[in-house]
């Protein structure tokens, strides 16, 4: 089976484990911190290359195009940190223990629905 399809029923099982709503939440909240972290430098020298060369159509178009692929890639990472940190909350948990976060990463990095809607959220607001 590839990553996607399990992916799909890793992150099936995990939404189905009924962890405790607190720690799950502490889970949740940390892994889009460390997201933050963990993105934030790229971030940072991504929006300088895009102020120095905003008036280049060409390249204001791939690094907006880098942009949005930042973006599925923090999607991604923020599951995989939830993952790993509840883990780290429940060792007790056979079923949380064999889950596989490569295919988790890669299912919701990659996630179509979430990739239309981050460009049409982009295309309405009018980010670009």
């Amino acid at each position: 089976m590839n990553l996607w399809k399990l992916g799909k029923i890793e992150i099936q099982k995990y939404y189905d484990l009924n962890l405790k709503k607190s720690t799950d939440l502490k889970a949740y909240i940390l892994g889009i911190l460390l997201t933050i972290l963990v993105v934030l430098p790229i971030l940072l020298v991504l929006i300088q290359f895009f102020k120095v060369y905003y008036y280049q159509p060409i390249i204001r178009l791939i690094l907006s195009a880098l942009g949005w692929f930042l973006l599925l890639l923090c999607n991604g990472l923020s599951n995989l940190f939830m993952v790993k940190l509840a883990k780290i909350y429940f060792p007790e948990n056979p079923i949380l223990m064999g889950l596989n976060e490569k295919a988790i990463f890669v299912r919701h990095t990659f996630s179509i629905g979430f990739a239309l809607l981050t460009i049409a959220a982009i295309l309405f607001f009018g980010v670009i």
